[in-house]
């Protein structure tokens, strides 16, 4: 669980802040506030998804292509989970 920034105990599920967006804030379990991430933190987040997507057709191979677009959600959901804040909404 993610530390609420409003009450600062443990409100967030890990599921709940990889699915979070600017636009779709969750509700804390402890305070029942919402929270939300940052739109910035949320499109640097997305880089390795758009990087992915440019270079998808210089591959030919269906394993390669696989391989880049599972490689690049990976490095996403790491940087969601240890680098993208959560703050108040």
């Amino acid at each position: 669980m993610f530390l609420c920034p409003h009450c600062n105990k443990p409100g967030i599920t890990l599921i709940r802040k990889l699915f979070l967006g600017p636009a779709l804030p969750a509700t804390c379990k402890s305070c029942h506030k919402k929270v939300g991430v940052p739109y910035l933190s949320t499109f640097l987040a997305c880089t390795p998804i758009i990087i992915a997507i440019f270079v998808y057709d210089y591959f030919d191979t269906f394993l390669l292509k696989g391989i880049i677009l599972l490689s690049a959600y990976i490095i996403m959901t790491i940087i969601t989970i240890k680098w993208v804040p959560l703050i108040p909404k």
